[in-house]
């Protein structure tokens, strides 16, 4: 059965060296946003359910009535419903680790002194070292999903060697949003770097590409998303970064006139907070690269993540584990399991550009 283990293959191993774990240098974890920084959770998900979407009265209501008297003309009027639908769907591994795969010579974890008991890791320095590492990896778990999955993904669509099945569970966020784009609900603004036929190519961004991105997206999209508690820019590092060096070589606050000018900022743009994803532009690169040239690696979204849930059965499951271990086999076993869905639930109320 394959195992999680400790890959000690760079290390040089010595009869004497580090004794502790406070002597090791701890590789940061990634940055990764909040779930709750992209998507509100929705929970009691627990099988496919409709979502009912409640619209307007789709008539124009209302005519003059001086003349008439008593005589008040009834109107025909109309509440337009629609449906989204949840499908969550369950999403877990298993990793296994045997205490005695782990190098003898690599001493940093303490080792219990009771020989019976040493496969047992519960508690341990080591075990509780795993359960850290797993923990992140479930929140980057969540993150792939909410934001990469899609139904329909092929291994072309790949960084090569990746595996599908990491991604095919869900239609994601982005999934989502270039279904509705090609299908006219969703109001697009091009970044015409992307098309670009290498990496520098595509990292090479107009100088006021950041600026010219925001304003289109405010300017061209209902003016109802730009009313959302919440609303606001998310966007990749590569934008950000192109705002930032565009304010700098325009002399900070030269940007832009009046009242532009008096409601941006640097992490703002017309009183609108921009949000920094750093994680799309880590995870495009991993897994959208052809060796070449990335897919789409500036993007923009102009939205509040109440119009972009996610749905699970419980929101402990996104971020808890079960640890335990099994006499049986000698081994310690880590589990993470949650169900999970997303929905961008109001295309006119999302705007992008990539």
């Amino acid at each position: 059965m394959p195992e999680i283990i400790l890959d000690l293959e760079e290390l040089t191993l010595n009869p004497e060296e580090a004794r502790s774990s406070s002597e090791m240098i701890i590789r940061e974890f990634e940055q990764l946003p909040e779930i709750r920084d992209l998507h509100d959770i929705q929970t009691g998900i627990e099988r496919e359910t409709f979502i009912p979407i409640v619209g307007e009265i789709s008539e124009e209501l209302g005519q003059c009535l001086e003349g008439l008297g008593c005589n008040v003309p009834e109107e025909e009027a109309s509440i337009v419903f629609s449906q989204k639908k949840w499908h969550p769907k369950s999403i877990g591994t298993r990793l296994k680790h045997c205490m005695k795969t782990t190098n003898p010579l690599f001493k940093v974890f303490k080792k219990k002194l009771n020989h019976l008991e040493s496969w047992d890791g519960t508690g341990s320095e080591e075990v509780a070292f795993i359960e850290e590492r797993v923990l992140q990896a479930l929140k980057k778990m969540v993150l792939r999903y909410s934001q990469w999955g899609d139904t329909d993904i092929t291994v072309d669509d790949l960084t090569a060697g990746l595996d599908v099945s990491k991604f095919n569970c869900i239609d994601g966020v982005w999934k989502q949003i270039f279904q509705g784009v090609t299908a006219g609900k969703i109001t697009r603004v091009e970044i015409a770097e992307n098309a670009g036929a290498t990496y520098n190519a595509q990292n090479t961004l107009d100088e006021q590409r950041a600026w010219k991105v925001m304003r289109d997206l405010y300017n061209k999209s209902n003016p109802a998303i730009l009313e959302m508690p919440g609303v606001a820019f998310f966007m990749t590092r590569s934008m950000f970064n192109n705002w930032v060096d565009f304010r700098e070589s325009k002399g900070f606050d030269v940007c832009c006139e009046g009242p532009e000018k008096a409601l941006s900022s640097v992490r703002q743009y017309r009183g609108i907070p921009i949000k920094v994803i750093n994680y799309w532009d880590t995870s495009i690169k991993k897994f959208f690269n052809n060796g070449t040239k990335l897919n789409l690696p500036n993007r923009v979204i102009l939205s509040a993540t109440s119009n972009m849930p996610i749905g699970t059965e419980d929101e402990n499951s996104l971020s808890n584990l079960d640890s335990f271990y099994w006499k049986k086999d000698k081994a310690n076993y880590v589990d993470i399991a949650f169900s999970l869905d997303t929905n961008v639930l109001l295309e006119d109320l999302i705007s992008v550009a990539y």
